[in-house]
């Protein structure tokens, strides 16, 4: 072999090493800022669950540490997670933030006594916004396709949301929700529309202007998948990650920052 082809070899060997190595860095630098997100969004829920504001100082100091050029990514990340999985918004006020439910929705204020629970308006709001794109009822058939791209699954339970049956029957009982059998349907079947409680904390246009600024999908750093009309964020293979509310807030952790 010639020189020259020795110096080639060794000069492409050079170079995929090269690339190697910033690959490595970037998946690396994507883990931690992915860990960072969810330690972000355990400290949030833990903030909701309390009824307390934070500012952008205490998230640095006791969230980001050292990631915190990092700040924007993390907490626009955090914040949609935030809002599509459990229907909690962040309101700025003057230097604080104040979380809230989305779309004005109460329900959760009735089990932030549950230590245990996490916020389930995500749900509520998948749910009233189908029933809203279907033309103000939606058969039981659609609910459940929509929820198992969530995957949530009738009669399974479900790490944030619970046996999800149960919910929806509580949501019924709290005038969410109103489940109307369909007339001379064989087999049997049942339709889904708001409930009295549902027009009056919220309303189809405040559902139209959520779903409008809605993010077109989100995706998680490993995971690609089909999106509902609004995208709710699929934490499918993440929640372990998350904590109960009650344990959600982290210590301090000051990490090396990403390369």
């Amino acid at each position: 072999m010639s020189a020259e082809g020795t110096s080639s070899q060794e000069g492409a060997g050079a170079s995929g090493s090269i690339a190697k190595s910033k690959t490595g860095r970037k998946n690396r630098r994507r883990s931690k800022l992915d860990k960072t997100v969810w330690h972000l969004v355990n400290f949030l829920l833990s903030k909701y669950h309390c009824d307390m504001p934070t500012t952008k100082e205490e998230i640095v100091d006791k969230v980001i540490g050292r990631y915190e050029r990092y700040f924007p990514e993390i907490f626009r990340r955090a914040l949609e997670i935030m809002q599509m999985v459990f229907g909690v918004e962040m309101n700025p006020t003057s230097h604080t933030y104040v979380l809230a439910p989305l779309l004005g929705l109460t329900y959760d204020d009735s089990v932030k006594s549950q230590t245990q629970s996490f916020p389930k308006n995500g749900l509520l709001i998948t749910i009233l916004s189908t029933i809203f794109l279907e033309g103000g009822r939606a058969s039981e058939q659609k609910i459940w396709e929509t929820l198992q791209v969530m995957e949530v699954h009738a009669g399974q339970e479900h790490f944030i949301y619970g046996e999800p049956r149960k919910l929806i029957l509580e949501w019924k009982q709290d005038e969410y929700l109103k489940i109307e059998p369909v007339p001379n349907s064989r087999p049997p079947c049942q339709e889904f529309l708001w409930g009295n409680r549902a027009r009056r904390e919220t309303s189809e246009l405040t559902v139209l202007e959520f779903l409008a600024t809605a993010t077109s999908c989100v995706h998680t750093a490993d995971s690609q998948r089909a999106c509902t009309p609004w995208c709710p964020v699929h934490v499918a293979g993440r929640t372990s990650q998350l904590r109960t509310p009650r344990d959600a807030i982290p210590s301090a952790h000051v990490e090396q920052g990403p390369d």
